[in-house]
């Protein structure tokens, strides 16, 4: 028998049902791993030869929809922003453009913008490549902080990152709120999807969102 003062595990189909049920809105945070969510639009929606930094969307827009979706009553609670930040001595345009959105989406009370440097490779022509480095680990930390302390209802995650599994099967198996996924909808984009330990019934159930909805969001 567990202390009286220790929660007793629940079950995912049990967690599903004590969501759904409650009175009061589930409140929902939506956490976004913004530049795989922006990359994967750009596939999936805009033309081969679009310029690269076009796809820009409103991520409070989109957690906005995504949290309408819901077939019960939910409020948008907070949504957390993932991405790298380009540096102004190599790249002032985009660092610039960086900073003009980040002060944007930082006037929505809901919204949390959590940026790291992004990591660059010089080369001897002169030339240079850029990546983004720890933004799935902090999104993965976050996600799993906030699932531990029972801060929100619902926890939705957008990314198609496969390095995000442990984190997606940690909170879907092992706390109280309820976890969904989102993504795109079209060829070859594939949201998170788990199936250790539980059917194909009991998968985290995903928002898949279609060109009509990039279009609306989006912000160039």
């Amino acid at each position: 028998m567990l202390p009286s003062n220790m929660p007793a595990k629940i079950s995912a189909g049990e967690k599903d049902l004590q969501s759904d049920r409650s009175e009061s809105p589930n409140r929902v945070a939506v956490f976004i791993d913004y530049e795989n969510a922006r990359q994967n639009a750009r596939e999936a929606f805009l033309p081969f030869s679009s310029p690269s930094h076009v796809g820009v969307f409103d991520p409070v827009a989109l957690a906005t929809h995504i949290v309408s979706l819901r077939n019960f009553p939910s409020k948008l609670a907070k949504v957390y922003v993932f991405r790298g930040r380009p540096n102004p001595k190599h790249q002032p345009e985009a660092a610039s453009a960086f900073d003009k959105y980040a002060a944007k989406w930082k006037q929505s009370e809901v919204c949390e913008l959590r940026s790291r440097d992004l990591k660059y490779r010089h080369y001897d022509d002169g030339t240079f490549s850029a990546q983004e480095k720890g933004i799935d680990v902090d999104l993965a930390v976050q996600a799993i902080q906030h699932a531990v302390t029972n801060k929100y209802d619902v926890i939705i995650i957008m990314s198609n990152d496969s390095d995000l599994l442990p984190a997606v099967e940690f909170i879907y198996h092992e706390t109280r709120p309820r976890l969904e996924v989102a993504g795109w909808e079209a060829d070859g984009q594939y949201p998170l999807r788990i199936h250790r330990g539980t059917s194909k019934s009991r998968a985290p159930y995903c928002h898949y969102l279609g060109d009509h909805v990039f279009r609306q969001v989006q912000d160039d």
